[in-house]
């Protein structure tokens, strides 16, 4: 089994921000044809050795977005870019000025990534967590099938993250 599909385990188990290990974020685009089903944009944290990949499988569908918001402030989880300038696939958002996501009790909580201080990521009270480095080298676009619906899953990678803790 791939860590990548191990990764919701770990958010289930609610590892707090002084256990981050490296990850990757990255912004993906799930729709469906069937307006009825899953339709979701935002970042996905993955750990996964090596590069992150996806495919058409129950791991890339099943991956935990962390919904675009304008706030994310106490518990309002979810990610926020500034600028919010949806650019359109590849990236999405552009340029990474700021990143500020909540994923509340679980995992890494409220951090912050800010271009003004060479892309080091910080908790709420300030302590730097962990050296972020852009990249957007990784695109993915794929046409899929799920429980015999079709969707679509876009997206590329936004930063490697080392984590400091």
């Amino acid at each position: 089994m791939s860590l990548l599909a191990l990764f919701p385990i770990f958010l289930l188990m609610g590892l707090g921000a002084s256990e981050l290990s490296n990850f990757w974020l990255t912004y993906m685009k799930l729709d469906s044809y069937d307006p009825e089903y899953r339709h979701q944009a935002g970042g996905v944290f993955t750990t996964p050795v090596g590069d992150p990949s996806w495919q058409c499988n129950d791991e890339t569908y099943d991956s935990g977005i962390w919904p675009n918001r304008d706030d994310v402030s106490g518990d309002k989880v979810g990610m926020r870019c500034d600028p919010n300038n949806d650019v359109g696939f590849p990236l999405y958002r552009d340029p990474l000025e700021v990143v500020e996501f909540n994923t509340g009790e679980f995992w890494a909580g409220h951090q912050t990534i800010y271009s003004d201080r060479d892309y080091n990521m910080y908790d709420l009270e300030g302590h730097k967590t962990a050296q972020c480095y852009v990249n957007r080298s990784i695109v993915f676009d794929l046409n899929c099938k799920f429980d015999g619906k079709s969707y679509t899953v876009k997206g590329s990678t936004m930063f490697y993250c080392e984590s400091l803790t």
